[in-house]
């Protein structure tokens, strides 16, 4: 929690340009839960074997993509830069998962 006191008092005492890194940080953060929260619903979907589950997850996951103006194979890479930066900076916080 004091984390993100830090962050939020860091977020207001400075200018946007200055915040650069920190917002990349908060882009990234974002991103991985998104990605996250796909990987989630797939595990569950190979687990229960959901009868449609499949298709349905096929039509969210391109859905998805196609919002965001991107490819399948873009998405899954920023989905792996974004887990990376995301574990590489809780990992030198010292902050477990």
């Amino acid at each position: 929690m004091k984390y993100l006191l830090v962050l939020f008092l860091f977020i207001g005492s400075a200018h946007a340009s200055e915040n650069d890194p920190l917002i990349h940080l908060l882009i990234a953060s974002k991103a991985t839960g998104m990605c996250g929260t796909i990987k989630q619903l797939s595990a569950f979907q190979e687990t229960t074997k959901m009868p449609g589950g499949d298709d349905f997850l096929l039509r969210f996951l391109n859905t998805e993509v196609a919002r965001l103006g991107k490819t399948l194979p873009q998405f899954l890479k920023e989905c792996e830069a974004a887990v990376s930066i995301y574990t590489q900076t809780m990992k030198s916080l010292r902050v477990q998962q």
